[in-house]
């Protein structure tokens, strides 16, 4: 069965090839006939088809990009003489500096290194660009484009990350939310928190049926469910119950004394957790 199809598949081909070949000889003189064919063969069409002639004195417009673009040839060129001959001669090492930089950029993981790199390398670049002995204002305009661009994403990242936390709030950070977690969205989630510190006896800070998230920083707490008690140390308490916005299924939860914890609301977190999965999924992790 295969041969057969093999055979029946070998003869269609024959029979289009020979069927194009066919139309192609039919198609070969009428081809030719119309390629002699003048393209203005009346004296309408050849008046349509004849440039416009403009009169003497009369000026057809100097567009205002040409004039620009000749007053940014002049300033390259002059940036250029102005540069030692040692300096112009060594421009190659532009290109290489500017893709080396590019190739490092794409080898972090860090964004805010990769913009910063990205820029140098889009920066260096449109130089290589404008100081040619023609400079290539297209390149080189893309090339500055670049440059800033990836400069204004850098600095956003960093004013995002610039932020100040309390000693505690840096604790926290590095311990449950170092490696998940931009420092501009834990200070959201910290500042939706209200930190407390036991007395000296145990208090109360979940309660059955309350959709509450507790994070013990330092010290301990117990789990209550009836006449048991688990003893749980420093880490979050009611975590599953909070995202799944399910009601606290133990009687209590009671921090031991001294204890220092941070604890949120679900009526008041969980408008940040639907504008950032991020911290949703940092929680979750």
């Amino acid at each position: 069965p295969c041969m057969h199809g093999f055979a029946l598949g070998f003869r269609f081909a024959q029979h289009t090839t020979a069927m194009f070949r066919c139309h192609l000889r039919q198609l070969g003189p009428w081809c030719r006939r119309m390629a002699s064919y003048p393209l203005c063969s009346t004296p309408k069409l050849a008046a349509l088809c004849a440039p416009a002639r403009v009169p003497n004195g009369v000026s057809t417009g100097s567009p205002a990009a040409p004039r620009r673009l000749r007053t940014v040839s002049a300033a390259a060129a002059r940036l250029r003489a102005a540069l030692p001959n040692g300096v112009t001669s060594r421009l190659h090492m532009l290109a290489h500096a500017s893709n080396l930089c590019r190739l490092t950029a794409l080898a972090q993981s860090d964004l805010l290194l990769l913009q910063a790199i990205m820029s140098i390398a889009s920066a260096t670049n449109a130089l290589y660009n404008i100081l040619q002995p023609k400079p290539l204002l297209t390149p080189a305009g893309y090339g500055t484009l670049f440059a800033v661009f990836s400069a204004l994403l850098a600095a956003k990242i960093y004013r995002e990350r610039d932020v100040r936390l309390s000693n505690v709030e840096e604790r926290v950070y590095a311990e449950y939310f170092g490696g998940a977690l931009e420092r501009g969205k834990f200070a959201k989630l910290a500042a939706l928190g209200l930190l407390g510190k036991a007395g000296g006896s145990e208090e109360t800070v979940i309660r059955h049926g309350e959709s509450k998230l507790v994070l013990v920083v330092q010290g301990g707490a117990w789990v209550c469910d009836g006449e048991h008690r688990m003893e749980r140390g420093p880490g979050f308490l009611g975590k599953v119950a909070f995202l799944l916005s399910s009601p606290f299924a133990y009687d209590c939860v009671r921090v031991k004394p001294h204890t220092t914890y941070i604890s949120w609301e679900h009526a008041e977190l969980a408008p940040l957790l639907e504008a950032e999965p991020a911290v949703r999924r940092a929680l979750e992790g």
